[in-house]
């Protein structure tokens, strides 16, 4: 999480999030001479930059950290600053996991039990990630104490994790009525949400609330994609397969009711590859 005088804001994986604290960090950094003194002073921490950047224990991966924060890790006497993160169509953020394969390199759950069902593992296809996900799903029920019967998907339960003012005493007593009753909504903080799909102009809108002049809000438009996900096809292309998109409309069907709720609107892609 990157933390400034005036918000905090949370970096919910594969929606923008690094590009968004980059460019935040060098608009702040703009403001500082580049001499070697104030980058030794920067690099040590000993010349105040205007934010902070917390790194917080992966919640499934031991020994790891990064930039992940949820919001009950807001340190108390950050909490009454506004609060900001940006949301992605959970279909493009489906298939943007898989590509950038991250689990390959920290599988949360074990080879043993993945190869049982995915002997191929982890050359495995985009049909054969949705199992992978269904045992992710489950791994991280059983790690929250979540209702094995409840039908809840990977995003929605990393979403809820991030943005429920109190997720671990909250998760072990969900039911079906507490979705249907929106009860969610209650329970989170009040935040802005910036679309990854119009980031750059959502993101100089929300910093031109604050105190960053019109060159260092110009720094927004110019600076280069970062972490971009590389693919072997455009983005032009179909790019997911029907039996992907099944998957994330069934598993997430309340992540996407909950952003539906929040004012955005995600549907089904109307064009698979075969």
């Amino acid at each position: 999480m990157l933390i400034t005088d005036d918000f905090v804001l949370l970096n919910l994986p594969k929606t923008g999030s690094t590009f968004a604290c980059t460019v935040i960090k060098t608009m702040f950094l703009s403001r500082i001479e580049p001499t070697l003194i104030n980058r030794f002073l920067v690099y040590t921490k000993l010349k105040k930059t205007g934010f902070v950047e917390l790194e917080m224990p992966h919640s499934s991966v031991r020994w790891h950290k990064n930039q992940h924060g949820s919001y009950y890790q807001i340190p108390s006497k950050h909490r009454n600053k506004t609060i900001a993160s940006i949301i992605r169509n959970p279909y493009d953020r489906f298939e943007s996991e898989y590509s950038f394969r991250w689990w390959i390199k920290h599988p949360l759950v074990k080879i043993e039990t993945i190869k049982k069902q995915l002997a191929h593992y982890p050359e495995i296809s985009l049909n054969e990630y949705t199992v992978y996900r269904e045992m992710v799903a489950n791994h991280l029920k059983a790690q929250y104490r979540i209702d094995k019967n409840l039908d809840i998907g990977v995003q929605t339960i990393l979403f809820l994790r991030m943005f429920l003012r109190d997720p671990l005493n909250t998760f072990p007593k969900m039911t079906q009525s507490y979705f249907d009753s929106k009860r969610y909504l209650d329970d989170m903080p009040q935040v802005y949400f910036m679309q990854q799909e119009n980031l750059k102009n959502d993101l100089r809108a929300f910093l031109s609330q604050y105190d960053f002049s019109k060159e260092e809000l110009d720094i927004i438009s110019k600076h280069e994609k970062v972490n971009v996900t590389k693919r072997s096809f455009s983005q032009s292309e179909n790019y997911l397969t029907k039996e992907a998109i099944e998957h994330v409309t069934r598993s997430e069907e309340k992540f996407i009711t909950i952003l539906s709720d929040l004012g955005f609107d995600y549907f089904p892609p109307k064009n698979t590859m075969n």
